[in-house]
């Protein structure tokens, strides 16, 4: 039916048909792994949201016992105050009286941004819902039951969350959560 003319000597290159077979190809396949990648997106989004807090938490306690003082780590909206949410944002500082507040002689060692949008967080086991507290022992204050948890979820419902235990010793551990 159709014969394909031998190129003029010199003359190289693909026809439109072909190029049009190509894109289609490459069409399809990256229909079919966008699904993956989404989740792949989302399984980042909250593994990094998890380490974060981890290493924040992880690396108070280890503040509180090296310097021989408490080391708060609260929810902060403002970056400057323990106000608002977890999800709002964290911030770890040196806290040498324990009133949870900046002040003369404290110490700003970390400041956490908001999580993702697509995430949420849920703090559970807090006496005080706002912060904990990590003595020179290492030891956690304002920690209630066998340990404050925080659970990190998205959009989709199964074992895709994370959770961070806190216990009253003062290690953190995370684990996969289900989520609703």
């Amino acid at each position: 039916m159709f014969r394909r003319q031998p190129a003029a000597t010199g003359q190289r290159g693909f026809t439109l048909v072909e190029v049009m077979m190509v894109l289609a190809i490459l069409g399809i396949l990256a229909g079919m792994s966008m699904p993956y990648l989404q989740d792949t997106v989302k399984n980042w989004r909250i593994t990094s949201s998890t380490n974060d807090l981890l290493a924040d938490l992880t690396s108070a306690r280890g503040q509180a016992a090296g310097k021989s003082t408490i080391v708060t780590v609260c929810a902060s909206s403002d970056g400057a105050t323990c106000t608002g949410t977890w999800s709002q944002g964290r911030l770890v500082f040196t806290d040498a009286n324990g009133d949870a507040s900046i002040g003369t002689g404290d110490a700003i060692l970390r400041l956490a941004p908001a999580i993702s949008s697509s995430n949420t967080l849920t703090v559970a086991n807090l006496s005080n819902a706002g912060r904990i507290q990590f003595r020179s022992t290492g030891m956690a204050s304002g920690v209630t039951g066998s340990g404050a948890t925080f659970k990190f979820c998205d959009d989709r419902v199964g074992a895709y969350g994370r959770t961070i235990t806190v216990a009253p010793t003062g290690r953190a551990s995370s684990a996969t959560a289900t989520c609703p």
